[in-house]
């Protein structure tokens, strides 16, 4: 927090380039986590780390509340996509390196940003928009209050979690047909700090389990099938049981082993197609 305060402070009194506007908003968003990642195939461990990890999001705002650099993209930018902004930090908590790499971050967004303020106020000259588009804001201000809670977070018994998925991976060895198949498990464990120009400043707990199960196999008639699942939870706890995994697995394997054994359509269909549950929401999506 010490560093983000400093690094806001400086750039938002000095940050300037000529002609260009300077920033009227700055954010910092700095998540410390530990991140845990196993996957088993056919019972045996194919790969497993825990280990720190940390990242930054800085967000840059020029011009005002009514017109900023927000909501607007050109062709330009899928040629200059600036990533800057996202990425990772050093682990260590050292002042100098966390202000440097939040000054480079800053710089560069701020740079990409005021450039693209201009362009989108030379594209709004050129489009006859309708009065009540150009009243809209670019962004509303929110009541908020600083928030900071202290949540000990309860570290991931990561021999436990091997155990697991060797156990469940195992369920596919009777399904030899198939090509691939495995379980991945993810945990990530953090704290996120947040920081802005306006005042504002949080430290909020965040966890986040996955539990991801994925099979390939070759139709009869050689056309390649895949299928993934996936199981969130904010712990480990809220995974369902072992029971009710192996379960789940092998309704899943049972799914895909009889779209691969199914007949062979071929004439062409041209009609309604409903689509239900799952998806349903992807298709919407």
């Amino acid at each position: 927090f010490e560093a983000m305060e400093d690094e806001l402070e400086q750039n938002m009194a000095a940050l300037h380039i000529d002609g260009l506007q300077s920033p009227y908003f700055i954010s910092y968003l700095v998540s410390d986590a530990q991140l845990t990642a196993v996957e088993a195939s056919l019972g045996g461990i194919v790969s497993t780390f825990q280990k720190p990890y940390r990242d930054k999001e800085v967000t840059v705002l020029v011009g005002n509340d009514k017109l900023n650099n927000q909501h607007y993209f050109d062709l330009n930018d899928l040629m200059k996509r600036n990533q800057s902004a996202r990425g990772q930090m050093a682990i260590d908590n050292d002042y100098n390196n966390i202000r440097q790499n939040l000054w480079l971050a800053t710089d560069l967004t701020y740079k990409t940003n005021a450039e693209r303020l201009e362009a989108k106020k030379a594209a709004i000259q050129q489009q006859n928009l309708p009065q009540r588009q150009l009243d809209m804001k670019d962004r509303s201000g929110v009541v908020s209050k600083n928030y900071l809670e202290e949540l000990p977070h309860t570290p991931i018994d990561k021999m436990n979690v091997e155990n697991m998925l060797s156990e469940l991976s195992a369920l596919f060895e009777q399904y030899p047909d198939f090509i691939n198949s495995g379980v991945n498990f993810y945990a990530y464990n953090a704290d996120a700090y947040y920081m802005d120009s306006e005042g504002l400043k949080y430290k909020q707990p965040f966890k986040l389990v996955c539990l991801n199960i994925y099979a390939e196999a070759q139709a009869l008639d050689g056309e390649p099938l895949a299928d993934a699942c996936n199981l969130y939870g904010k712990d480990f706890t809220q995974l369902p049981d072992m029971e009710e995994l192996k379960a789940q697995i092998k309704a899943f394997a049972d799914r895909l082993e009889a779209l691969r054994k199914a007949p062979v359509i071929t004439e062409s269909y041209d009609g309604p197609v409903i689509f239900t549950d799952e998806a349903a929401a992807v298709l919407f999506e």
